[in-house]
């Protein structure tokens, strides 16, 4: 196999994970395996021929890095169902009151 095939190849597999949901650079990344600059690369001509379009920023990568770019087809909107936000914990604790004794036990 060529290493033009290989490429077109690979640039079909990327335009099928996109096409079922926009996702971020560092999904992409992490699901293809694709090295930082081949990745790029490969978006930035699927992007210049107009099979994929750029549809805003997801949130920071890590502090102090740079943010993501979400990518999706042209039209779709910037919706990333598989987006990672922040969560919390939160810490339960019951308490019974007595009602003639206001005075809350654990």
């Amino acid at each position: 196999m060529t290493a033009h095939a290989q490429t077109q190849l690979r640039r079909q597999a990327l335009l099928k994970l996109i096409a079922r949901h926009p996702r971020d650079t560092v999904e992409l990344r992490r699901v293809s395996g694709l090295p930082r600059e081949t990745l790029k690369n490969d978006l930035k001509h699927l992007a210049d021929s107009g099979a994929i379009a750029r549809l805003g920023f997801v949130r920071k990568v890590r502090q102090g890095g740079s943010r993501a770019v979400l990518w999706g087809l042209p039209g779709a909107t910037a919706f990333a169902p598989r987006t990672v936000f922040p969560t919390y914990a939160f810490k339960t604790r019951w308490v019974t009151v007595n009602p003639y004794n206001p005075e809350p036990s654990a």
